[in-house]
């Protein structure tokens, strides 16, 4: 059954968006008297379609409960800014992994023409997180977050009860550091050039334990939705 996101379930009736509309007419072919699942903010409701064209789609919202398919622990991943299609990719992956929120983060060793053009890119990157929420029948549309500076991702983080750093320079073992992972874990992985050494000192005096996966060398946009998934597992998200 069709999973569409709305941006409220308070009311009996609901008006899609003029995107969702021309898809649920002319590509799901849905008509009146249909069905289909309104989701809203980690809630979801069972809904039939009572005016159904290519401009608009307008649905009588039944009961409301709670959705089942979100994750209790929030993971937020502190993505350092690589090139746009591996970041693409890192969106939609740890969308689909039950990541609760992506932050791009400028660090030492992005490429700076990456970082000015960045802000051109959010509207997208928010369309792909949408897109794989909806597919993997996601509760909640993550949020994706403008690129942030370095020290900023750090002050974040060390508010965190429980901040990681995946470092290609050691650390103790990525199993060891999730034993105790409950309700919040920052996660942070560095962009194509790594954790530069200023960077990693900081890190340190904030608090964020420094991790490895082991002796072989994750690309950046590998090491972010294996770390998600090793998380996700550990912590009985996939039982």
């Amino acid at each position: 059954m069709a999973r569409i996101f709305v941006d409220s379930l308070a009311d009996g009736k609901v008006a899609l968006s003029p995107a969702d509309s021309r898809h649920i007419a002319r590509v799901l072919r849905l008509g009146a008297g249909d069905s289909l699942v309104l989701v809203c903010d980690g809630q979801e409701a069972q809904a039939k379609i009572v005016q159904a064209s290519p401009e608009q789609v307008i649905c009588r919202v039944g009961q409301v409960e709670p959705s089942k398919t979100e994750p209790t622990l929030q993971v937020t991943l502190y993505q350092g800014l690589p090139k746009f299609d591996k970041l693409e990719s890192v969106i939609q992956k740890g969308v689909e992994l039950g990541v609760a929120r992506i932050v791009p983060v400028i660090m030492d060793r992005s490429v700076p023409r990456l970082a000015e053009g960045a802000r051109g890119k959010l509207e997208r990157w928010r369309t792909i997180a949408r897109e794989a929420a909806q597919q993997s029948r996601r509760g909640r549309v993550p949020q994706v977050e403008q690129p942030v500076p370095f020290m900023d991702c750090v002050q974040e983080m060390a508010s965190s009860p429980l901040a990681l750093a995946m470092d290609e320079e050691g650390g103790i073992p990525f199993a060891r550091a999730i034993g105790g992972a409950k309700q919040r874990v920052a996660l942070l992985i560095g962009p194509e050039g790594g954790i530069a050494a200023g960077e990693r000192q900081a890190l340190a005096q904030a608090g964020v334990i420094a991790v490895t996966m082991g002796p072989r060398i994750l690309r950046t946009e590998t090491a972010g939705p294996a770390a998600l998934a090793a998380l996700m597992c550990a912590t009985g998200e996939w039982e």
